[in-house]
């Protein structure tokens, strides 16, 4: 797989900050308009620019895996140039998608096999031998031998193996001084406003209006997760069915929009009221990214 090298990174990088410098405006829009939700690219949040960017996470991994490589170069061990791969991660950003009930018809057949496919063991892993070279890859990165006792091993001037390895090193050299738990603010303000978006009366309407909806079909569901718990796991054409109605009803009643609607408000009275913290994050993640960078000069 190809992925953007760091310059392109860097380029696209600066261009990501200004954006985010020029969005994080915390004024509350005087009206929230109730959009009638029919595609997934309609689905947008304020809280958004807070998130790292995909350009910003993936030069977060390539710094470090570089600071990885330098690390384990020293004690003999060349790292696999795959082995992390960004495009592999979730996806960044709040998860829209999963955050309202499902409105998009074209996502039903996605639904349909998250509930009924097993994937099983990654055959990579189960057919997997260890040799000596993996196995001092693994010390190298780990600090622990086979055992899990601490690593003894050395550089070629005698330094040791960083107590808990190359792995914990890269990640290290990039967070610096940074405390881990910076980027949560988020996140967790994202839970609050989706906490006060279900006990907010606008909402619970919302959700009647559906429940109604679904009375036509036989069904006396309350919210919209009950729809799919109620359909015996793996029976792909029971799901199908109740995934169909649940999201007609969606469709029919707006519940998604009306939900993104009263989201959106409370997102915007919680970014006004934690201004100075999430002003903090972005700088914080300014304080990450150089570090990133520096291991490329």
């Amino acid at each position: 797989m190809n992925h953007p090298t760091p310059k392109r990174l860097l380029a696209a990088l600066t261009a990501g900050l200004l954006l985010t410098a020029c969005t994080s405006s915390t004024d509350i829009p005087k009206t929230i308009e109730t959009p009638m939700l029919t595609d997934v690219s309609q689905l947008e949040s304020p809280m958004t620019p807070y998130y790292e960017t995909r350009e910003e996470r993936a030069l977060i991994w390539k710094g470090v895996r570089r600071y990885q490589e330098q690390c384990a170069q020293r004690f003999g061990v060349t790292l696999p140039p795959e082995e992390v791969d960004p495009d592999e991660e979730p996806p960044v950003g709040p998860d829209l998608q999963r955050r309202y009930p499902n409105f998009s018809k074209e996502r039903i057949e996605e639904l349909v096999d998250s509930y009924t496919s097993d994937s099983g063991p990654d055959p990579d892993k189960v057919n997997f031998v260890p040799t000596p070279e993996s196995e001092l890859r693994d010390e190298v990165m780990s600090g622990k031998t086979l055992d899990e006792s601490r690593s003894t091993l050395k550089d070629s001037n005698g330094n040791p193996l960083p107590e808990n390895g190359c792995g914990t090193e890269g990640w290290e050299r990039v967070w610096g001084d940074v405390p881990r738990d910076y980027s949560f603010l988020p996140e967790d303000l994202m839970g609050d406003a989706y906490n006060l978006m279900l006990a907010d009366p606008r909402y619970i309407e919302a959700e009647k209006d559906w429940s109604n909806c679904m009375r036509k079909f036989g069904y006396e569901f309350e919210h919209p997760h009950e729809a799919g718990e109620s359909v015996p796991e793996g029976d792909v054409e029971a799901v199908r069915d109740m995934a169909e109605k649940n999201t007609g009803c969606v469709i029919e009643v707006n519940l998604a929009g009306r939900a993104m609607a009263i989201d959106i408000e409370y997102q915007y009275k919680l970014i006004k009221e934690n201004e100075a913290q999430l002003r903090e994050v972005l700088e914080k993640r300014k304080e990450v990214l150089n570090n990133a960078k520096e291991a490329f000069k």
